[in-house]
């Protein structure tokens, strides 16, 4: 596996994870994820390699992960590539949020009021098994009309 550092790389770490089909075959989650272990990105490399005994036959594919790690222990997720095992795998796809809807009008015609605005968990569309989008999909604000 070849990568690249973040800027401010530090206690960084490329996770691998295998999904294979649910016994169930559930549509909402057709495919479980496993975590498989983790290597630690030297930052003095910019390859490493897994044990070939980690990638499983019956898995659809796999996804390779890499997170930073602050001093404070916080991790947080940098990039994910996932790569097929056979050609017709799927993968899960998380959703991601559309775009803002312009601000409504405010909800009076006179004095204090709201106003607000919605985005949709469509861009793309969660599927296979994908995380739904984290957040709130309408946002209000407080609004004034001048009374006459």
């Amino acid at each position: 596996l070849i990568y690249t550092h973040p800027p401010c790389s530090g206690l960084d770490k490329i996770r691998l994870y295998s999904f294979t089909p649910t016994s169930q075959g559930s549509l909402a989650s057709p495919l479980e994820e496993e975590y498989l272990t983790e290597v630690v990105a030297n930052p003095d490399k910019t390859m490493m390699s897994f044990e070939c005994g980690l990638f499983n036959q019956s898995a659809s594919g796999f996804c390779f992960v890499y997170v930073s790690i602050t001093r404070k222990n916080v991790v947080s997720e940098q990039f994910k590539v996932c790569l097929p095992a056979r050609s017709h795998s799927v993968f899960p796809i998380d959703g991601g949020w559309s775009k803002w809807t312009a601000w409504t009008s405010c909800s009076v015609t006179c004095g204090a009021g709201k106003k607000s605005r919605f985005r949709i968990c469509n861009d793309p569309t969660p599927k296979h098994g994908g995380r739904f989008c984290v957040g709130d999909p309408v946002e209000w604000t407080p609004c004034e009309v001048h009374c006459p």
